[in-house]
This record gives structure tokens, C-alpha cells and sequence, in this order.
């Protein structure tokens, strides 16, 4: 079988839809036989991160800390992938 790709590429966001799409895109990788590699990755907009911070709050301080929170959120979605 020619499998026809090399590189899978899946964006980790949480929820139901996403845990489907692993699950394809970890069986394409393993249908690959080894030829195709899956990267996950998770993406923070910072400057929607840095709009909603504003919304609530105009102390740099917290700004940080609700940065650090999504950042945080999205490395344990990786690790939990």
C-alpha cells in the first residue's frame, strides 16, 4: 500500500471534536507503518489572549497571569494527548 503522507499534523484544543480527530490521525500514523510522523501542537493567539485580559482586568500582573493559565492549559493538553 503507498501511504501518502509523511507528516500528520493535529492542533490540540480540547474536547470531543478534537479527541476524534486524534484518534484519525493517530490511526493514519499507524497505518503508515512508521513512515508518517504526527506532531501535536496547541496554539495561543496572544493577542486575543492579551484582549480578553484587558477586558477584565488593566494590571500587567494579571494580564501575565491569565497568559500563563491558557499556556499552562494547553501544555496539559498535550501531555494528556
Amino acid at each position: 500500500m503507498v501511504f501518502m503522507f509523511e507528516r500528520i499534523l493535529a492542533s490540540i484544543e480540547g474536547g470531543e471534536t478534537f479527541n476524534r480527530a486524534l484518534a484519525v490521525a493517530t490511526q493514519m500514523a499507524r497505518d503508515s507503518g512508521g513512515r508518517a510522523r504526527l506532531r501535536l501542537v496547541h496554539v495561543l493567539d496572544a493577542a486575543l489572549a492579551l484582549r480578553g485580559a484587558l477586558a477584565f482586568t488593566h494590571d500587567l500582573g494579571d494580564m501575565q497571569s491569565t497568559f500563563d493559565l491558557s499556556r499552562n492549559r494547553g501544555i496539559q493538553l498535550l501531555d494528556d494527548a
